[in-house]
């Protein structure tokens, strides 16, 4: 595992606890990388392919499928754009309630430009996913991570 991916996936477990404990969730209604069931592979009319979330959360009507996002490439586009297909399918089959929560790191940092950089990518994510959000299905949050909690 190289250094850099080994990093992201302490950021993506950092990202994941700050949200569960922010929202003071009840870790037994908590999974991490979970996919759909089976019964739900069939109900999209285009692609049978399985989706996978980094977490789900699930306690009374609201059901949570949490995806952590560290870039925003293009390729991310594409998977969150499936990722909000796979949830607005079930949500109409199963859980009206049913929504994908992005988390995307705040990461303090002194340098300016790399700052400015990932809230331009915010803004184009929040303007492409614009109807998801404005719908309920999706909800992108920006959670604060400090130098320390890098180390």
């Amino acid at each position: 595992m190289t250094k850099k991916h080994e990093a992201n996936k302490k950021l993506e477990k950092c990202l994941l606890d700050k949200y569960i404990q922010e929202n003071q969730f009840d870790q037994t209604y908590f999974f991490q990388r979970i996919e759909f069931k089976e019964r739900f592979i069939g109900i999209d009319p285009i692609m049978d392919l399985n989706v996978s979330f980094d977490g789900y959360y699930k306690d009374n009507n609201i059901e949570q499928f949490i995806e952590v996002k560290i870039s925003s490439s293009i390729m991310d586009y594409y998977r969150i754009y499936y990722q909000l297909n796979k949830a607005y399918l079930y949500r109409k089959t199963a859980n009206p309630y049913a929504q994908v929560v992005l988390l995307l790191p705040a990461i303090e940092d002194d340098i300016e430009n790399l700052n400015k950089t990932r809230q331009s990518a915010v803004e184009r994510l929040k303007n492409v996913f614009m109807p998801a959000i404005t719908s309920g299905l999706l909800v992108i949050k920006n959670i604060k991570v400090t130098n320390e909690d890098m180390k």
